[in-house]
């Protein structure tokens, strides 16, 4: 107490000296802090400097820390080594606080009960199993301050068992933490929380044979739980997780994350949780020292607690996990995810072009339209026919034509003039343009239809990284929860809320994670792709328009209501010089005015067509065949006839004809002005569409951004019992939605200006950088033109 009151009055003189006038060094009130360790081991002095630097940033200028020498502050893994230091240093009048790094010299301090001088505890194994002291929330020991975890191992083995079924379990200690805690030693389900059920443990002592103590886990263990094993060097520890992978036994690591990369199946504690440690540790030592006993200092402290699976080490011991565990875990090393390939917008646009079906199949049609264009070409060029025809007579017949004959004859013929075939020929030319242009415009749905598939997979993408993030929150807010249980702000009820919330999100990052494959499974058919094959997005998480698609330059016409006007009109010119929808319908018009053009002439243009014939008989036999001396045998022969045809009158059809070209033709004129005012709607339906999506971004992300403050605040006070369970997910809540809403609008603003330019009739992304250029150009001359220039955000 004497300890305390002495603090409190340095700091209450280094306060007022503060108030009168400056500062100076001699005057910050000092304090001596020992940091413990069990015994050496290979992260001792990481963790060590981690510790003194939380306290230090902590403690600023308000106090000065000096450190003990860590030659006096460490012991050699025994409990007499560790008794005896914390003797020593408890008696000694130059250490103002002990600090314990170590589960050994933690226990130590919260078994004693008479404490000269203020001790923080900072490593707690399981606070149930230790029975440590406890009095409102507080170890309530004078001068004892302890940091203890509201999860348990009773807690831990549970959510194992989730993950994978087990009766038989191996748990798995250090011998120096046995000596130290020896109700280890005979450890029963009883022991750790009253797990009901038929669970068999057997604790498996490690020394510093890492062989002996794999050898010493019976054959018929099903499952291992691993405390932490500090005391080995990183290259044992690896040694003995590669013998539990031999022997394919699950394993949960106590300490979490760090041993879950390293081959652990599973565990809950994050990497940073020694940070939080440290700065927890740093907290109450700062609450020492502005005078709260140490007894008083709350000990329950949460430190964010999220599952985490090594899938690799599953798939080779033969664990295949359920869909609630794999989307709750954060999991290391997924499937080979080095082998996925990967896909960025501008590749998945190139890759369709040569891969679609439906293009494929439309590049097909406009082949086999060529040739309806060389058919009707032949019916202008030479038509050459060759024939041999065989003759066999009665001998009553035979006598003036020989009984057998062979005959052979060949027929040119030439049309020299014909409006009707010149008329299908230029009309099947413009067909063919049209099917060109469907198969353009078939082109540009393909591209839209894969950029919105691929964007749509990185919404999903994203929606299941926030659910993700939210069912982490609830956890996080569980264990809140579970720390204000324990402090006496609030019953048990608040608990019992955060895990039906825990449930629901857990629900959600599974239908989130089913929409994400059910986009990644439809960007796939697009491109046709085997439909669960992986990939992977390398823009995903990208803000920048730039990484997506969009050359970021349209963004300074869209900046105000003026410039977006003008833009507006600048597109709806340019789709009407591009859009393949109009291009067929000129076609169209083309071939239907050409087409009239024949009926009006079929009233007074003949058809002309020249005919050659040369016919020989090279074959006579039987009776008839012998030659006439009267009559003079000729083989050969040969005739050439020029034709002229005119249809004078076909009751009328002519007329009809004509009048029926007229109107369709009329029509097509029609539906094109048609056309083009859906078009021009369209455009500037998207493109206000588009304005008001980027207009949304930065609303979007504010609110985001806001929200996460909010959520922040609320938190910590929820923390320290100020607001209630309602308030908090509230904010939770407000947060998860926008964070939706600002990691779709990105997203949503690319989709909208792609719809504009599908409208338009050409795709950004597909522009080689003159050809953008150009068009950029072309879009400052329009603004100048329009005397628009100056409302431009250059």
């Amino acid at each position: 107490m004497r300890i305390k009151i002495g603090l409190f009055l340095l700091w209450l003189t280094a306060s007022l000296i503060f108030i009168s006038g400056p500062v100076v060094a001699e005057n910050i009130p000092k304090v001596a802090i020992a940091m413990t360790s069990d015994g050496p081991w290979d992260e001792q002095q990481p963790i060590y400097e981690l510790f003194k630097s939380e306290i230090q940033d902590l403690l600023g200028d308000e106090f000065e820390a000096r450190f003990v020498d860590q030659s006096g502050t460490g012991a050699d893994w025994t409990v007499g080594g560790v008794k005896s230091m914390i003797d020593r240093l408890l008696t000694d009048p130059n250490v103002d606080i002990i600090v314990t790094i170590g589960i050994l010299s933690s226990h130590d301090v919260m078994t004693r009960r008479d404490l000269p001088k203020p001790v923080i505890a900072s490593m707690v194994l399981d606070k149930c199993f230790q029975k440590l002291p406890e009095k409102d929330g507080a170890s309530g020991i004078t001068n004892l301050s302890y940091i203890a975890f509201p999860t348990t191992m009773m807690a831990d083995i549970r959510l194992f068992r989730e993950v994978v079924s087990f009766q038989k379990m191996a748990f798995v200690v250090s011998e120096y933490m046995l000596e130290g805690i020896p109700s280890l030693k005979n450890l029963k389900k009883e022991d750790i929380g009253g797990l009901n059920s038929d669970l068999d443990i057997q604790v498996i002592s490690v020394g510093n044979s890492v062989e002996d103590a794999l050898n010493a886990i019976p054959e018929d263990m099903e499952a291992v739980y691993v405390t932490p094993l500090i005391h080995l060097s990183d290259a044992e520890l690896n040694q003995f997780i590669q013998g539990l992978i031999d022997r394919k036994l699950p394993s949960f690591s106590m300490m979490g994350e760090a041993e879950v990369e390293m081959g652990m199946m599973y565990g809950l504690r994050p990497h940073n949780f020694l940070k939080k440690l440290a700065r927890r540790t740093a907290l109450n030592l700062q609450s020492i020292l502005l005078g709260e006993d140490a007894g008083t200092i709350a000990c329950a402290f949460s430190i964010g607690n999220s599952p985490v699976l090594n899938q690799a080490t599953c798939q080779e011991i033969g664990v295949y996990p359920s869909w609630s565990i794999l989307t709750e875990a954060k999991v290391i090393r997924p499937d080979r995810k080095e082998e996925a390939r990967k896909l960025t917008l501008s590749q998945a646009i190139k890759e369709v072009v040569h891969a679609n079906l439906d293009l494929k199949a439309k590049d097909k049609e406009v082949a086999a339209g060529e040739q309806n264009i060389n058919d009707a070409r032949s019916n202008l060029l030479p038509q050459i026919d060759l024939s041999a025809t065989g003759v066999q007579i009665n001998e009553e017949q035979a006598g003036f034509q020989p009984e057998k004959t062979g005959t052979a004859s060949a027929t040119l013929t030439q049309v020299i003039f014909s409006d009707g075939a010149l008329a299908n020929y230029s009309v099947q030319k413009y067909r063919q343009n049209v099917l060109e242009e469907e198969r353009r415009q078939l082109f540009l749905d393909t591209v839209l239809d894969v950029a919105e598939a691929y964007l749509n997979v990185l919404k999903a993408l994203a929606a299941e990284n926030i659910q993700s993030d939210n069912l982490k929150s609830t956890r996080l807010n569980k264990e809140l929860a579970e720390v204000r249980v324990a402090v006496g702000y609030a019953g048990p009820g608040e608990t019992y809320r955060w895990q039906s919330n825990l449930a629901t999100d857990r629900k959600n990052v599974i239908v989130a994670s089913a929409s994400r494959n059910q986009a990644e499974i439809a960007l796939n058919r697009i491109l046709s792709r085997p439909a669960e094959e992986r990939f992977v997005m390398e823009e995903a998480g990208a803000v920048n328009l730039n990484q997506i698609t969009c050359d970021e330059r349209i963004l300074s016409y869209v900046d105000n209501p003026y410039a977006f006007r003008v833009l507006r009109s600048f597109m709806a010119e340019v789709a009407r010089e591009l859009s393949p929808e109009l291009k067929q319908l000129d076609a169209a018009i083309a071939a239907q005015k050409r087409f009239l053009g024949t009926t009006k002439r079929a009233f007074f243009l003949p058809t002309l067509s020249l005919q050659a014939e040369a016919k020989n008989q090279f074959y006579e036999d039987g009776i008839g065949s012998e030659p006439n001396p009267l009559v003079e045998s000729v083989d050969t022969n040969w005739s050439v006839g020029l034709n002229a045809s005119f249809s004078l009158f076909k009751g009328g059809a002519k007329f009809a004809d004509r009048k029926k070209a007229a109107e369709e033709l009329s029509q097509l004129r029609v539906q094109r002005e048609s056309l083009v005012e859906k078009i021009e709607q369209n455009i500037r339906i998207n493109m206000h569409g588009a304005g008001a999506t980027y207009a949304s971004i930065r609303q979007a992300q504010d609110a985001a951004e806001a929200a996460k403050k909010s959520l922040d605040l609320i938190t910590d006070s929820y923390s320290r019992g100020v607001v209630s369970l309602v308030d908090l997910v509230d904010a939770q809540n407000t947060a998860l939605v926008a964070n939706l809403a600002a990691a779709n609008a990105v997203y949503d603003f690319i989709i909208d200006l792609m719809r504009v330019e599908r409208a338009v009739g050409s795709f950004s992304v597909l522009r080689t950088n003159e050809e953008t250029n150009v068009f950029f150009d072309r879009l400052d001359a329009y603004f100048e033109n329009a005397g628009a220039s100056d409302s431009i955000k250059r």
